[in-house]
């Protein structure tokens, strides 16, 4: 995994001492990572991160929202890190879980 600047760098750490998996980042951009595990199902990995999600990212609550999306071609745990204000504004921080993005 490629090393990222404060605060991705330590809540991606931070995932990974809760479950093992492999963290994948959507187009390389830092903002979309996808958690896949090859021991837990998704609906695994996302429960466990989401009871220790305030731990993981800790004063950065308000830049992170950790989404499991049952369906659809996309498919899977999802943490999505917001860089800006504008971003932070145009999505919900916390844990979500979803059907699908449709």
């Amino acid at each position: 995994m490629p090393s990222y600047t404060y605060p991705v760098n330590g809540v991606l750490a931070e995932v990974t001492r809760e479950v093992t998996a492999t963290i994948t980042d959507l187009n390389n951009k830092g903002e979309w990572f996808l958690v896949k595990s090859r021991i837990h199902t998704d609906g695994e990995v996302f429960s466990r991160l989401e009871r220790r999600w305030r731990v993981i990212v800790g004063n950065k609550a308000d830049r992170f929202a950790l989404h499991l999306v049952a369906g659809g071609t996309d498919k899977g745990v999802w943490i999505h890190y917001f860089p800006t204000d504008l971003i932070a504004a145009e999505y919900a921080p916390g844990c979500h879980r979803l059907s699908s993005w449709a």
